[in-house]
This record gives C-alpha cells, structure tokens and sequence, in this order.
C-alpha cells in the first residue's frame, strides 16, 4: 500500500496516514516498506484435516533431525506437523516446496530455501521443472515426504505425475528418505510410485499398522517407527527410547 495513494483514498494528509501505519506497526500488523506498508504475515493456521496421528507422527519424525543439519520438507500435512515439531535453536537448514512450512518457520531463526517453480493453488505447493532444476544442486541430510498411498511390497505413491517427478528429485537430493503416513495407507495405492521400499530409509507411522506390513518393510531394510498415540503431552516413552539410540 502506498502513502500518498492512501491519502488520496481517504482524503486525509501524509502525515496522518503516516501516524496511521506507525500504529498499525507497534500492533505487529503492518511491515513498513519505502513509501508505504504491507501487511505483516501470519503463522500458518491449522490445516483442515490435520488429526491428532498425524500430530503424534510429526513429533516422532522430527526427533530424527540432528543439529546442523540440512532436510527437505515436500508439501502436505502431516510433513507439516513434522515442521512444527522441530527445535527453533537447532541450526537447522530448510529447504521446501510449501508456503505453509515456510509460514510456520517465519521468524523461528532457520536457514530456509523455497524452492521456485509454479504455485499449486491447490496445496500451496511449488512444482514443475524449475523445481526440479533447483533440488539438482541441492544436498540434503533427510528429506520428509508424505504419500497418498502405500504399498510394503511396492512402494509409496502420488496421485499425480508432476508431484512424483519433483519427488524424485528431491530423493535424489538427499542421503536418507523419511515416509510420514498413516497407517490407513497402507490400505491403498495410487497412481503413481515416486520409491519403492528400498529407497526410503525409515517409515514413521501409527500403531494401526498391520504386522505382515511392518515386517515385509524391515525385511527390506526400511526402518519402522511407531508412533504412540498414548505419549503423555504427546512426549512419550518410544520418542525417549528413540532419542537414546541416536
């Protein structure tokens, strides 16, 4: 917004407009800028949908980072759930494809890199050929990523062929591939497998998992972990246990 614009539109001097967005700006809802203002921006709301598994799940992942160290965070919402779990005094570099991550980080004191590219209205989401072009300079220690499906003797899916390739780039970006999903995907597949078991590291989900599904993946070398709903404060035993063996 700009001053004198401003002025014009309410028939008011600078100067008033001027005392205006100083007010606006000790209240945190304004950023000054040359010759004007913007509006401040916001922590990220809850997103629609986000349960208390996905919460539990994001928790669990996130004690997996180690200080200094660099991590991909694709779009979606349970990878989000990882982000808000994570130590602002870590020394952490972040590099993402999600508006809402980077709002959730804004002000935290990360290092982070927004991948560019096309902007999905749907998911807030950057995508295309730029994006991979990006990740193909990039190392990662870890990378987050979610699923629309998942499969124990297949793989874990995307429903879109677009999302898939991005994905692809950003495992080859990285030493170690982190799957943060419900169990329930396990119920299905979709129609496009951005990994196969073999290529992803370690499996964070629910106790909802079915047995045969947790053992066909760690035969594979994938490591699962499971985590529990009943963790007090959502900080329980299993996250301890965890802690201890990294």
């Amino acid at each position: 917004m700009n001053i004198h614009a401003l002025a014009e539109q309410f028939a008011v001097s600078t100067m008033t407009i001027r005392r205006d967005l100083a007010v606006l700006e000790e209240q945190g809802l304004l950023v000054r800028t040359f010759g004007g203002g913007m509006a401040a921006p916001v922590p990220a709301p809850p997103v629609a949908g986000s349960s208390t598994i996905k919460q539990i799940i994001g928790q669990m992942a996130a004690t997996l980072v180690a200080p200094g160290q660099t991590i991909i965070v694709d779009a979606g919402t349970t990878t989000l759930e990882v982000v808000r779990h994570l130590p602002h005094d870590a020394d952490i570099s972040l590099v993402t494809n999600s508006l809402p991550v980077v709002q959730e980080v804004l002000g935290a004191g990360m290092r982070v890199l927004m991948l560019g590219g096309y902007l999905s209205g749907d998911d807030a989401r950057i995508y295309g050929p730029l994006t991979e072009t990006c990740l193909a300079h990039l190392h990662a220690d870890l990378l987050f990523v979610g699923c629309v499906g998942a499969s124990s003797t297949h793989g874990f899916y995307m429903s879109d062929l677009y999302l898939t390739s991005n994905v692809r780039a950003m495992l080859q970006a990285a030493d170690r591939v982190v799957v943060v999903a419900e169990s329930g995907k396990f119920c299905q597949r979709a129609l496009s497998c951005y990994a196969s078991p073999q290529e992803v590291s370690v499996v964070v989900t629910d106790a909802g998992l079915p047995e045969e599904d947790r053992k066909q993946l760690e035969e594979q070398g994938v490591e699962v972990i499971i985590a529990d709903a009943k963790m007090p404060g959502t900080k329980g035993d299993q996250m301890t246990d965890h802690l201890d063996d990294l």
